[in-house]
């Protein structure tokens, strides 16, 4: 029988096992301002890669010392609790994993979505619930995960519709479509590329 890794169902959406009902819609609900920069990605996509060169660009090139002191500075929006200010931590940068097309778009904030072949964000996923005791899932197989993948059936839901938000907003003044690939292949360009649009 196939083995699926632990999640939630909220709102009929799949999600993390860590995830928290109310904290999903308020991240759903936030509202973004001209100051805001939203980091997107499916997961596994290179979400962690591009926050490290936005925070390394706006802290000209200060690194943090703490994960707390990192994960304040771009906080994961549907994992942090929303203040009242609707602001996250009082910070500008927000790290998202949702549609771009599942929440409020603002044309005066600024958004920065990364995407990764889907071969290697599979085997990237496959790995994180099999290290993750959260999922329950440390004698899933390849197989397993490659199925519920194909299906939509994974954390995020479809790969494919979540690549499609970005990817069709690519042309926008305010929305940096980037590939994982690309970073990795001029380190330097793409800083370059991420500085000149912040």
């Amino acid at each position: 029988m196939p083995r699926i890794p632990g999640s939630v169902v909220i709102d009929g959406k799949i999600r993390p096992p860590p995830s928290c009902p109310r904290v999903m819609r308020d991240a759903m609900n936030f509202k973004p301002d001209k100051e805001d920069i939203f980091v997107l990605s499916y997961p596994k996509c290179g979400t962690t890669l591009l926050t490290q060169i936005v925070a390394l660009i706006l802290r000209n090139g200060e690194t943090f010392t703490t994960p707390i002191e990192y994960f304040s500075f771009i906080p994961y929006i549907e994992f942090t609790t929303l203040r009242k200010s609707q602001k996250f931590l009082n910070q500008d940068v927000l790290s998202h994993i949702y549609h771009l097309t599942s929440f409020n778009f603002s044309r005066e904030a600024k958004y920065i979505y990364i995407a990764r072949n889907p071969a290697d964000c599979l085997m990237s996923y496959y790995h994180h619930v099999k290290y993750y005791p959260i999922y329950f899932f440390s004698d899933g197989s390849l197989d397993d995960i490659f199925d519920l993948f194909i299906k939509g059936k994974v954390d995020y839901d479809d790969y494919f519709d979540h690549l499609l938000s970005g990817y069709e907003r690519r042309n926008e003044p305010n929305v940096l479509f980037l590939t994982y690939e690309s970073i990795l292949a001029d380190r330097r360009a793409a800083c370059l590329k991420i500085g000149h649009f912040l």
